[in-house]
């Protein structure tokens, strides 16, 4: 009998022993992640400036389900993305629009990854592209916190064309390119015209067009500020009063942001305000004397409105009181050896006279000044 149980026991163990390591297989056997090649870019150029609109291809990738794409601005503060998507195609265009804009003299990065069904990622494949000038190359130079050399380099040295750079929000207020033309520069000689009606707002407005290669150095920026340089070609006709401007061109633009303030100097100023009186004409004569630290960087200074004094009826001439405003003149003394750059009469509003008597601003001195 026990001879008749061993063969049946050792079957039985056996089959034990295969389960248990069939399961221990099971459990440590993974999937390894499928193997995706970096697409390999076959087209990348632009292919049309109007509107801007960038083609890229690519080869066939094995495995690959789908492609990853971004494109970004390449700026020194760090790449811009300008637009990004998926595709199972082997071809892009990107267009410019409002919410992706391209821009002329451009430099773009292109970068594109395969995906494979079980969501692998390949290395990334990468290509640049640099837009074209468009009809005028427009370049900023010298840019600081507050000016800027800007140039316009038109194709057509004949064509006549508009220059101006505005706040950012000034454009984005608008929902076109061609909307803003009209509403705001249209607008800017359209108001012009209403104060000089002998000259046709579209007369101001070729008058104030540009031709040729032009620069213009504006010093009116603000620190840590966007704002838009543009320019685009225009024709007129005098002859048709309904319909005198012609855009001929795209709306060529370069957006910039001024850099934050910096001290260019660790200069001082010792201020002191030597003497005050009122001469017999009612003016207010003020000798400030101004001593900086640093003798050799020039200075600039304003008088602003500051705290009231109160001065005695008697001190004050009747004439003075019968003007609603009056001037004040400013004596500045420099020890720079530089002189001084500033108006030698100001305006400062007087308040009306009371029986107490009349109280005065006594001007505050403010300094700016560049090394």
């Amino acid at each position: 009998m026990k001879r008749f149980l061993y063969p049946i026991m050792w079957t039985m163990l056996l089959f034990t022993a295969w389960t248990l390591v069939s399961c221990s297989d099971d459990e440590n056997t993974t999937e390894l992640p499928t193997q995706v090649e970096a697409p390999e870019i076959i087209q990348s150029e632009e292919i049309s400036d109007n509107p801007i609109t960038l083609a890229f291809s690519w080869k066939v990738v094995d495995n690959a389900e789908s492609y990853s794409y971004v494109l970004a601005a390449i700026k020194e503060s760090g790449n811009e993305t300008i637009t990004q998507g998926n595709t199972t195609e082997l071809n892009i265009e990107i267009v410019s629009t409002r919410e992706a804009e391209l821009f002329y003299s451009t430099e773009y990065l292109f970068s594109i990854k395969a995906i494979a069904e079980d969501k692998t990622e390949s290395a990334a494949s990468e290509v640049r592209v640099t837009t074209s000038g468009g009809a005028i190359a427009l370049s900023i130079e010298n840019l600081t916190y507050r000016s800027a050399l800007l140039k316009g380099v038109p194709v057509d040295k004949s064509m006549l064309y508009q220059f101006a750079q505005v706040p950012m929000e000034k454009y984005t207020a608008y929902n076109s390119d061609m909307e803003f033309i009209e509403g705001y520069d249209y607008g800017y000689y359209q108001a012009m015209g209403a104060a000089m009606p002998w000259i046709p707002w579209y007369g101001l407005m070729q008058e104030g067009s540009q031709q040729g290669d032009y620069e213009y150095h504006t010093k009116i920026l603000k620190p840590e500020t966007d704002y838009l340089f543009y320019a685009y070609g225009v024709e007129f006709d005098m002859s048709n009063a309904e319909d005198p401007v012609k855009v001929i061109t795209p709306m060529i633009k370069h957006p910039f942001t001024t850099p934050a303030w910096e001290a260019t100097s660790n200069c001082t100023f010792d201020v002191s305000i030597e003497s005050q009186q009122i001469d017999q004409d009612g003016y207010i004569v003020i000798s400030v004397k101004v001593v900086p630290s640093d003798k050799s960087v020039n200075t600039t200074w304003r008088s602003r409105p500051g705290s009231r004094l109160k001065l005695p009826m008697r001190t004050i001439s009747t004439t003075m009181h019968s003007k609603p405003y009056t001037t004040r003149r400013f004596t500045a003394v420099s020890e720079t050896g530089l002189p001084p750059s500033t108006s030698p009469r100001e305006r400062l509003s007087l308040p009306r006279r009371s029986s107490a008597g009349a109280s005065i601003r006594r001007p505050s001195i403010g300094f700016w000044y560049s090394a």
